[in-house]
Protein backbone atom coordinates (compact mmCIF):
# COMPACT_ATOMS: atom_id res chain seq x y z
CA UNK A 1 0.00 0.00 0.00
CA UNK A 2 0.94 3.63 -0.39
CA UNK A 3 1.73 5.86 2.57
CA UNK A 4 0.09 9.26 2.99
CA UNK A 5 0.53 12.09 5.46
CA UNK A 6 -2.70 13.84 6.42
CA UNK A 7 -2.95 17.35 7.80
CA UNK A 8 -5.16 20.42 7.98
CA UNK A 9 -4.67 23.52 5.86
CA UNK A 10 -6.40 25.64 8.52
CA UNK A 11 -4.47 24.36 11.55
CA UNK A 12 -0.81 23.45 11.19
CA UNK A 13 -0.61 22.87 14.96
CA UNK A 14 -3.07 19.97 14.71
CA UNK A 15 -0.21 17.67 13.75
CA UNK A 16 -0.22 15.02 11.06
CA UNK A 17 -1.27 11.43 10.61
CA UNK A 18 0.58 8.77 8.65
CA UNK A 19 -1.85 6.31 7.09
CA UNK A 20 -1.64 3.47 4.58
CA UNK A 21 -4.13 3.34 1.72
CA UNK A 22 -4.44 2.54 -1.98
CA UNK A 23 -5.81 5.95 -2.98
CA UNK A 24 -5.83 9.50 -1.65
CA UNK A 25 -9.60 9.28 -1.14
CA UNK A 26 -9.17 6.16 0.98
CA UNK A 27 -6.37 7.86 2.93
CA UNK A 28 -8.56 10.87 3.74
CA UNK A 29 -11.26 8.47 4.92
CA UNK A 30 -8.85 7.05 7.50
CA UNK A 31 -8.52 10.40 9.28
CA UNK A 32 -9.14 9.76 12.95
CA UNK A 33 -8.00 12.62 15.17
CA UNK A 34 -7.76 15.59 12.83
CA UNK A 35 -10.91 17.72 12.86
CA UNK A 36 -11.24 19.46 9.48
CA UNK A 37 -13.68 22.31 9.02
CA UNK A 38 -14.61 20.67 5.73
CA UNK A 39 -13.39 17.89 3.46
CA UNK A 40 -11.29 20.36 1.46
CA UNK A 41 -9.50 21.50 4.64
CA UNK A 42 -7.93 18.03 4.92
CA UNK A 43 -4.88 17.41 2.76
CA UNK A 44 -3.08 14.18 1.98
CA UNK A 45 0.32 13.95 0.39
CA UNK A 46 2.37 10.91 -0.48
CA UNK A 47 5.20 9.83 1.80
CA UNK A 48 6.93 7.32 -0.49
CA UNK A 49 9.59 6.44 2.09
CA UNK A 50 6.91 4.46 3.95
CA UNK A 51 5.32 2.68 0.97
CA UNK A 52 4.84 -1.03 1.61
CA UNK A 53 5.44 -0.71 5.36
CA UNK A 54 1.84 -1.32 6.44
CA UNK A 55 2.86 -4.72 7.85
CA UNK A 56 6.14 -3.53 9.39
CA UNK A 57 6.51 -3.56 13.15
CA UNK A 58 5.37 -0.56 15.12
CA UNK A 59 8.96 0.01 16.24
CA UNK A 60 10.26 0.08 12.65
CA UNK A 61 7.63 2.59 11.54
CA UNK A 62 8.13 4.86 14.55
CA UNK A 63 11.90 4.74 14.08
CA UNK A 64 11.57 5.70 10.41
CA UNK A 65 9.13 8.48 11.29
CA UNK A 66 11.71 9.98 13.63
CA UNK A 67 14.41 9.64 10.96
CA UNK A 68 12.16 11.46 8.47
CA UNK A 69 11.56 14.39 10.80
CA UNK A 70 8.30 13.55 12.58
CA UNK A 71 8.25 14.93 16.12
CA UNK A 72 6.29 13.11 18.84
CA UNK A 73 5.64 10.07 16.63
CA UNK A 74 3.31 7.46 18.14
CA UNK A 75 0.86 4.73 17.16
CA UNK A 76 -2.51 5.81 18.45
CA UNK A 77 -4.82 3.24 16.89
CA UNK A 78 -3.54 -0.03 18.35
CA UNK A 79 -2.85 -2.42 15.53
CA UNK A 80 -4.51 -0.30 12.85
CA UNK A 81 -1.37 1.18 11.26
CA UNK A 82 -2.39 4.74 11.99
CA UNK A 83 0.39 6.93 13.35
CA UNK A 84 0.44 10.48 14.60
CA UNK A 85 3.29 12.95 14.68
CA UNK A 86 4.18 16.45 13.58
CA UNK A 87 6.11 16.79 10.34
CA UNK A 88 9.05 19.15 10.80
CA UNK A 89 10.50 19.30 7.31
Amino acid sequence: MKAYVLGLYSDEDAGNELVFANTVKEAKGKNTELDPESYIDLYAHREKAFDGMENASEEDILEKMKEKGFKNAKNFKDGMSTYKGTVTK
